[in-house]
């Protein structure tokens, strides 16, 4: 078929009008088409709505997504770094007990190598101390019905003095010896600590130191085999000081210590009472001549004065032959408590044997040695003396013999010698009186 020039193509007859109109309709302006002078998301064509909702609910919902997962990331980075602290903190506690347990093993190992009572006391309140983080230490071991205590430290390691016995059973230390199990408290432990009435309390701590009420504590007891042998306490200033951990710990070191504290203050009291006179209480011979090796040497050669007197029960024999040997021990356990009560705080008294008794008068010169010695002589005139069942038994006197350092000698064993001359020349002269020796002296035959 032969198209005519300028005769319309086939199918364009109907369209080039509909695209000329097109073409009329629209303008191309900018970056953006528009339709009749107007954009087209907003001409009102309603072909448009969805996808203007579709926006709104994908930027509503980019929103809250940016929101979450910015929170999301805030709370992830909070706990990381609560976290990174728990466990700078734990990593912390662990190397604090692992310390603890360390210095627990060296402090066990260095107690059970010394059978020393003093040492083993000081060796724990020291430990304890650091170990716990507390403002103050305190042992305490039971005598009888008591809980004496044998060393408190404060902080800096100020000893602490005067701090009262405790009864079995009377407040928290008590309760905690008589029942065996450990206490904490988190405040108002100094106002605990004693159960005495007003004047008979001691001298509380904070006094002592001049520093803050003691506030939380730890009681644990020390035990052996069960049975409780004293207590191991822990105090501090603040609130709150001490944790559930912390007891367990203090626990387990008092298991520890109580097998080292007991056999050194068993070592002790054996030793104590082979230095001791067991009827009436004083110190006896070997105690008198450990004290000569001791700080009466070291008294010698600072060049102090002292006195030595012996004293002896005149008639003894015939107050034993008279009342019998039961009526003669009570006769002497009496002469001690009043010889004892006579002389003063710094002086010795020692029961030598029989009825003889050393009294060492130090930084004392001659004279005033005489004045203390009759003033002992006449006390005992003073006083009744008893049998078993209160039985007055008559008069008992003393004669006493004195020696003095240096005038007569630079030895206690020599000085106790002539005082034993200068007692003999008193019984001499008739008994119950006070004799300083003199070389001029004569020598009298022995008299009982």
């Amino acid at each position: 078929m032969r198209l005519a020039l300028g005769s319309p193509r086939p199918g364009r007859g109907r369209l080039a009008p509909r695209a000329s109109q097109r073409r009329h309709r629209l303008s191309w302006t900018g970056s953006g088409a528009r339709r009749d002078g107007k954009w087209p998301l907003v001409s009102g064509d309603p072909s448009s709505a969805p996808l203007v909702l579709l926006l709104v609910a994908f930027a509503s919902a980019l929103g809250a997504a940016i929101f979450f997962l910015t929170r999301l990331m805030q709370r992830t980075i909070a706990v990381a770094e609560r976290d990174g602290d728990s466990m700078r903190h734990a990593t912390e506690e662990l190397k604090h007990r692992n310390n603890q347990l360390n210095a627990l093993h060296n402090v066990f190992s260095e107690i059970t190598d010394t059978l020393s009572l003093d040492y083993v006391v000081a060796a724990t309140l020291r430990e304890a101390m650091k170990l716990l983080r507390a403002d103050m230490t305190v042992v305490r071991l039971l005598r009888g019905n008591e809980l004496i205590v044998v060393g408190a430290i404060a902080a800096g390691g100020r000893e602490l003095t005067d701090m009262p016995p405790i009864l079995l059973g009377e407040g928290p230390t008590g309760r905690v010896a008589k029942t065996g199990r450990g206490l904490k408290f988190d405040s108002g432990a100094e106002r605990m600590m004693s159960t005495r009435p007003t004047g008979h309390a001691g001298v509380s701590p904070s006094r002592q130191t001049g520093d803050a009420l003691m506030e939380s504590g730890i009681i644990v007891p020390l035990l052996v085999r069960t049975q409780a042998t004293g207590t191991l306490a822990v105090y501090s200033r603040a609130t709150e000081a001490f944790t559930a951990e912390d007891q367990r710990f203090l626990e387990m070191m008092a298991s520890q210590v109580a097998v080292a504290l007991s056999a050194a203050d068993a070592t002790e009291t054996s030793e104590r009472r082979a230095h001791q006179d067991p009827l009436t209480g004083l110190p006896n011979r070997l105690q008198l001549t450990k004290d000569m090796d001791g700080d009466l040497a070291h008294l010698v050669e600072q060049g102090r004065p002292a006195v030595v007197a012996m004293a002896d029960i005149d008639y003894f024999k015939r107050l034993n032959d008279d009342f019998g040997h039961k009526v003669g021990d009570v006769i002497l356990q009496q002469v001690a408590a009043l010889l004892r009560s006579s002389v003063r705080d710094d002086d010795r008294v020692y029961r030598f044997g029989g009825e003889e008794f050393v009294l060492i008068f130090l930084d004392t010169a001659p004279k005033e040695a005489c004045a203390l010695a009759e003033r002992i002589r006449t006390a005992f005139e003073t006083v009744s003396f008893t049998s078993d069942d209160k039985q007055p038994v008559g008069a008992v006197t003393i004669s006493i013999g004195l020696a003095s350092l240096p005038e007569h000698g630079a030895e206690f064993n020599s000085l106790i010698e002539l005082a034993d001359r200068a007692m003999y020349q008193a019984k001499a002269e008739g008994r119950n009186r006070v004799v300083l020796w003199a070389e001029a002296a004569s020598q009298p035959g022995l008299v009982a």
